[in-house]
């Protein structure tokens, strides 16, 4: 895969930036920010941590769908 500077993305290159990205979330603050924002019920679709982690992770490799990785 290359990026736009045409350097090619490598494997443990995309593992470090994932690693680098996900350590400036808080799982703790994201996990209480939900509890905190939802209704009685939990609307249809709603993100969990793991979702929002894999969102992450699908952008950086450029995949189309979620589903591709599960």
């Amino acid at each position: 895969m290359q990026t736009a500077r045409g350097k090619e993305r490598t494997g443990k290159g995309l593992f470090r930036l994932f690693t680098q990205l996900t350590g400036l979330f808080n799982r703790n603050q994201f996990l209480a920010l939900g509890r905190h924002h939802r209704r009685r019920k939990p609307p249809k679709g709603s993100v969990s941590w793991d979702h929002s982690i894999d969102i992450l992770f699908c952008q950086l490799v450029r995949t189309r769908s979620v589903a591709s990785h599960d």
